[in-house]
């Protein structure tokens, strides 16, 4: 429900990733994922805890990455509006 906190914990490799990465469709396998409310087909997106990559970035700026998922690079004012 609105405002609810999910969290998903557990050992190492007791599965919280490939769940992550199933639910986003990054992995494919049997099923579907439906996000109730949502008015886009990308509602759901992954970034991974390891980029392989150097950049030191904020939380809010990992956030602002993931939901320029596989759109423009460009920051619209609506995406900051989201991200707050």
């Amino acid at each position: 429900k609105s405002g609810e906190l999910v969290a998903v914990i557990g050992p190492n490799a007791a599965g919280k990733s490939t769940l992550f990465k199933r639910i986003t469709g990054l992995l494919k396998g049997p099923g579907h994922v439906v996000v109730e409310g949502s008015k886009t087909k990308n509602a759901i997106s992954y970034m991974p805890q390891d980029t392989s990559v150097n950049a030191v970035l904020t939380v809010y700026e990992s956030i602002l990455l993931a939901r320029k998922q596989g759109q423009s690079w460009a920051v619209s004012d609506s995406d900051l509006r989201f991200i707050d």
